[in-house]
């Protein structure tokens, strides 16, 4: 038998109700579990909303390197960049793919510059040059910044 419901409706449940117990670190153990579930399974905004509960906590969530990138991919479309923008910098931190790392951050910034944030788009492609100094999109990157 699995530790964790494999329906995510009832995984995230779980996970909500061990937090409102005060179960901080089984709550997130199991909302990291249940947000894997709802992606696998193609409940993505199940995930997702579990994910935006779980925001003050979320650094102890143990999510793994192809769950962050749907998630980052899921946000990105509902333009929350800046939790999008967390994804991909943890996926950063973890070694995720270095290339999906970098779409990740380019279409952040690039939503930044869509909602009129240039600014924020900006530092996002400062930190993707940083973190990836001989990226293959560098020309790219410098490029866009010079039309902001």
């Amino acid at each position: 038998r699995e530790a964790y419901p494999a329906h995510p409706l009832v995984a995230a449940e779980l996970a909500r109700v061990l937090a409102k117990a005060g179960q901080t670190q089984e709550s997130c153990t199991a909302a990291a579990a249940a947000i894997k579930t709802a992606l696998a399974a193609g409940t993505g905004p199940v995930g997702v909303e579990l994910f935006v509960e779980f925001a003050p906590v979320r650094h102890r969530l143990d999510l793994q390197a192809p769950t962050l990138e749907a998630l980052g991919r899921i946000l990105l479309q509902r333009n929350s960049l800046d939790d999008a923008l967390w994804c991909f910098n943890l996926l950063a931190r973890l070694g995720g793919d270095a290339t999906k790392v970098q779409k990740g951050l380019i279409a952040v910034a690039e939503g930044a510059v869509r909602a009129g944030n240039t600014g924020r788009a900006v530092e996002v492609f400062d930190l993707l040059l940083s973190q990836y100094p001989d990226s293959p999109f560098a020309s790219y990157v410098e490029d866009a910044k010079s039309r902001l």
